[in-house]
């Protein structure tokens, strides 16, 4: 993931990636770089935490799935839930990678996904 600058652009037909978005400095960029490492006609796939709108929230959903798992595997979850993108952050950093914001949507209680073809 640091050094995708060295792959040549739409060397992909498909670019798939689950849950790193929250664990970059910049989740944006992975975004861009989906986007330059498919061909056309390929399809980009991305699937992400959402980040709750407050601690309650954060805390309804560590209990529910993580509830029974011991603390620190809680703790994660709750850091993760923290360092994720809200959806419309997720939406906006589509939008300005040339992705259309519709092609992201909330697809659970957590998650975001991006399933998109590039033209």
């Amino acid at each position: 993931m640091k050094a995708m600058a060295e792959f040549d652009p739409e060397l992909a037909e498909t670019v798939l990636s689950n849950s790193v978005a929250h664990h970059l400095p910049d989740p944006g960029g992975l975004l861009v770089t989906a986007k330059r490492l498919t061909s056309a006609g390929g399809r980009v796939f991305i699937r992400d935490l959402i980040r709750p709108e407050d601690e309650p929230q954060v805390e309804a959903i560590v209990e529910q799935h993580a509830g029974s798992e011991p603390e620190v595997a809680q703790q994660l979850l709750r850091q993760s839930l923290h360092a994720a993108l809200t959806l419309e952050e997720a939406k906006s950093a589509a939008t300005e990678a040339g992705i259309p914001a519709e092609a992201l949507t909330q697809t659970s209680d957590r998650h975001w996904t991006l399933d998109w073809s590039k033209p």
